[in-house]
């Protein structure tokens, strides 16, 4: 009735046409509005080719500043199924998402019915985002939006592996350096945000750091991580730029950045897969390490290969080694950095110049303590430091056996360790056999090195010392005066002898004589075992000695005119003297008192020295007797009267007499044709038998007496006599049986020098002449009274030695019972030494006597000074007295060597 029209589609295509064409209104209506209307439209169902043209679908654009705009199906609009805030949206014409949010589902169906696409976002980024931004977008925030759409969408639904190419291809990143890069650009990387490139300029141009939101939506574009350790092919991307740029520009810092980089992220598992890595790590100069060698107070830092660092450097020490900071030790042994300090790098730090006291003492507790428990260790420093001179000590290299611990006069050239370096190094020298005192073969040593100023001090130590042999590193060295004054040496063989024969320099031989006594000689006294004497020499070559003689001989009386006759007869009277086996040589002449040498066969001996003959021996009496005894000279005839011992016995008469003469004429033999001349010879005797008187000459001599009768009137008659005169007194120790006065007194095989003389000296039961010493002395005491003595000794020896060291250091071996062994106490020094003691107790307070056992000298002889024999006197049973006495006596055999000590030797009664 009032014209009101009913609602149809016809009104709503005008409404609309109205409302597209009001472009002033349409910002002031909300995307619900339009949505609203879109469903009022759908509704009513208009025809489709109407609404086409009208500008009724607000989508998003950035350019109006509602973020809307209004466009016609004609635009060519997409309708996205996924609500998301797509960029670029008004150039793409994409529905507002506000918009669609707020439609109702039949609307969607109509707008699909006016020709509105639909599409998925994986078809909206392929077909339209990508290929816009990659052809006509060129700003970064162009590419960022594009790039937070496509990761946003990877999110919410994984791109497939053509479209993440696509968006590679496409999108754009902002480098380190500012660049607007395509992801597809080669040797791009990702940056990861632990790791600061700031340093690395020519690496971080190529390096991209985003977000840590899009981190892993480029990795997943393809995009490696710079500097990864999670890739499955071993590779690291952007290192060997990263090694270049360091190495090139000496970059300090990028080095570290990467040295803390390596050591947090580096694992055992990196070390097995990566191996291409870490051969380029090793070979290539980039670890940063620290060293205070130029500058001490602050630490310079260099690049060195990873082999040319060192780790756990002790304090004292980093000044000279590069030391890094890492810290994954994983990290560190696969790059093959030195984990602490070996023996070859002390050795190689002790050969360095200009290195400090201090620092040489550190490097030396440091090889202590490697070689501590470690054998070979041990024996590879001993080795390095005797090869060569690497110790430096006092401003001196030396090697290390031309050291000693303490200085010692014995060998001055030795090089002395103390106080050079301090005590805590004394064992550890020890060790490598640096003797505390001299030793042989340090003296030996010394001696064989070229910088020995005077051997003499250390040759005369070894010769103090106890040796088995002669050293063979003495023998080329002349330290041996001779006769002449000449140097010759120990290998050269001289002959030795106490002193110069009268004879020697007048022989014509080559021989060295070597005179013992001499000054120069004398501290050598130990080298004299090991050489040849002259009397060895002459009893070894019995022939070359006679033929000197005869040469002599024959060289002195070629027309027989004795020359040089005392001369020969010295010469002669040596060689009988020390020929002791008879006929070793034949002496071819023999020097008479004619004054020629005669055929041995022509010459006599005599036996008395009056008597007067030109074919007697020329020699002393008592040669006479060795050459006619030992040699099968013949003794020159001379007729005596001897009255028979019965008449002698019954009729003799003794009468005494002041300076007794005799006098007798020497009558000559009926063969003798070249007799000179007869005389009256006159001696003194202590004794004459005339006519049955004796006549004794005053003061009487008894022993002389006794002599003459017996040697002039032998017979077994007066044997009974003469054994009961011989006798010694009651109180004296006797012998079984008397010893026939027949018996020689002396082996004929001796030299004469060496037989003792004959002494028949009988001294009354109240003479105290004669050397104590050697006195017998009966001994009364029980085996049970000697053994406690040796007991009470050893404990008062013992006590005393507790008083003087530290107790726990004395030790009594046979404290709780008899050992066995060849000493009875030690003493334990803290300088690791070790002192053996043997004891010898006596109950006397003068004896000086002692026996000693094969094994005591055997022991004394290998320890040397570190054996000692204690003599304690006055030692009894139940103790030792008040005034007991204790004597030591060092080195036993050095004492003998020295003629300060006296060895005897007893016969058993198994050998008599």
């Amino acid at each position: 009735m009032l014209g009101i029209l009913p609602w149809n589609a016809t009104h709503m295509v005008q409404l609309a046409r109205t409302i597209a064409s009001s472009t002033s209104s349409s910002s002031s209506r909300s995307l619900t509005w339009h949505a609203q209307f879109m469903d009022l439209v759908a509704s009513l169902n208009p025809m489709a080719a109407h609404l086409r043209p009208l500008g009724l679908f607000p989508v998003k654009s950035h350019r109006h500043d509602d973020g809307k705009s209004l466009k016609s199906v004609e635009d060519t609009l997409f309708y996205p199924l996924d609500v998301v805030d797509v960029p670029f949206a008004d150039e793409l014409n994409i529905l507002h998402p506000g918009y669609i949010h707020a439609l109702a589902p039949k609307t969607t169906r109509f707008l699909h019915m006016l020709g509105i696409k639909q599409l998925t976002t994986h078809d909206m980024l392929q077909f339209h985002l990508l290929p816009l931004v990659g052809t006509s977008k060129t700003t970064e925030d162009d590419h960022a939006k594009a790039l937070a759409f496509c990761m946003h969408v990877h999110i919410e639904r994984p791109l497939s592996t053509p479209l993440l190419q696509l968006v590679r291809q496409s999108v754009r990143v902002v480098t380190a350096s500012g660049d607007l890069t395509p992801l597809s650009t080669p040797h791009l990387s990702l940056e990861p945000p632990e790791f600061a490139f700031s340093a690395l300029t020519v690496v971080a141009a190529t390096s991209v750091v985003p977000s840590s939101s899009a981190f892993s939506f480029l990795q997943a574009v393809g995009l490696p991580v710079f500097m990864s350790l999670h890739r499955p092919d071993g590779v690291v991307p952007g290192l060997p730029f990263v090694l270049t740029s360091i190495v090139t520009n000496q970059d300090i810092a990028g080095a570290t950045a990467l040295m803390q980089y390596l050591d947090r992220n580096w694992t055992a598992q990196h070390s097995a897969t990566y191996g291409s890595v870490v051969t380029t790590l090793q070979t290539s100069p980039w670890l940063p390490t620290s060293t205070t060698l130029l500058n001490p107070t602050t630490p310079a830092i260099a690049l060195k290969r990873p082999t040319e660092s060192y780790l756990d450097v002790p304090a004292g020490l980093k000044p000279y080694f590069p030391s890094a900071a890492v810290l994954n030790r994983e990290f560190a042994s696969v790059l093959q950095i030195h984990i602490g300090l070996g023996v070859p790098e002390y050795l190689h730090l002790l050969q360095l110049d200009a290195v400090s006291a201090d620092t040489v003492v550190a490097c030396l507790l440091e090889l202590k303590a490697h070689a501590s428990g470690h054998p070979d260790v041990l024996q590879s420093i001993q080795a390095a430091l005797s090869a060569a001179p690497i110790l430096p000590v006092n401003n001196q290299r030396v090697r290390l056996h031309h050291t000693i611990w303490k200085p010692s006069t014995s060998c001055p050239d030795l090089v002395a360790l103390r106080p050079a370096f301090p005590k805590t190094l004394k064992s550890f020298f020890v060790q490598l056999g640096v003797p505390v005192k001299p030793t042989v073969a340090v003296a030996l040593a010394a001696l064989e090195s070229s910088n020995i100023a005077d051997p003499r001090p250390y040759l005369q130590f070894v010769a103090e010392q106890p040796l088995d042999s002669f050293p063979a590193q003495l023998e080329p060295i002349a330290f041996l005066t001779t006769t002449n004054g000449a140097k010759v040496s120990f290998g050269s063989q001289p002959l030795l002898a106490e002193e110069e024969p009268s004879w020697w320099s007048h022989m014509s031989h080559t021989d060295k004589l070597v005179v013992i006594s001499h000054p120069e000689n004398a501290p050598f006294a130990g080298f004299w075992q090991f050489g040849t004497s002259l009397v060895q020499d002459v009893q070894g070559n019995p022939d070359k000695w006679n033929d000197l003689l005869h040469e002599a001989m024959m060289e002195e009386s070629p027309h027989g005119s004795l020359v040089s006759g005392p001369i020969i007869q010295a010469f002669l009277c040596f060689l009988l003297d020390t020929w002791t086996t008879p006929n070793i040589v034949r002496i071819s002449h023999l020097p008479t008192q004619g004054g020629v040498f005669e055929p041995f066969e022509s010459v006599y001996a005599t036996t008395s020295s009056q008597l007067r003959h030109p074919r007697a021996l020329e020699l002393p009496r008592r040669y006479h007797d060795i050459l006619a005894k030992l040699w099968g000279l013949a003794i020159l005839p001379v007729t005596t009267s001897q009255p028979p011992i019965q008449a002698f016995l019954d009729s003799v008469q003794c009468w005494s007499a002041e300076n007794l003469r005799v006098s007798f004429t020497v009558q000559s033999p009926p063969s003798s044709d070249d007799w000179t001349s007869s005389g009256v010879i006159i001696e003194a005797k202590p004794a004459v038998l005339d006519a049955f008187k004796l006549y004794i000459n005053t003061p009487v001599e008894f022993p002389d007496v006794l002599s003459t009768v017996v040697s002039l009137l032998w017979s077994p008659l007066v044997a009974p006599h003469v054994a009961r005169s011989l006798q010694p007194p009651p109180h004296r120790h006797q012998n079984p049986d008397p010893i026939p006065l027949k018996r020689q007194l002396f082996p004929l095989d001796l030299p004469l020098a060496k037989r003792p003389r004959q002494d028949f000296a009988l001294r009354p039961p109240h003479s105290d002449s004669g050397d104590r010493m050697f006195q017998f002395r009966p001994n009364s005491l029980t085996d049970e009274a000697k053994f406690a003595i040796g007991r009470v000794g050893e404990a008062h020896v013992y006590d005393l030695l507790r008083t003087e060291y530290p107790p726990e250091s004395v030790e009594w071996i046979n404290e709780v019972e008899e050992t066995g062994r060849p000493y009875d106490i030690c003493i334990h020094h803290q300088s690791g030494g070790t002192e053996f003691i043997e004891v010898k107790s006596t109950s006397t307070y003068d004896k000086r006597v002692f026996e000693m056992s094969v094994q005591e000298l055997e022991c004394a002889t290998q320890k040397g000074s570190q054996y000692s024999i204690y003599r304690a006197f006055a030692i009894r049973p139940h103790g030792a007295l008040p005034d007991s006495r204790v004597i030591r006596l060092r080195n036993p055999i050095t004492l003998l060597r020295h003629k300060k000590l006296a060895l005897s030797v007893l016969m058993t009664d198994e050998v008599m």
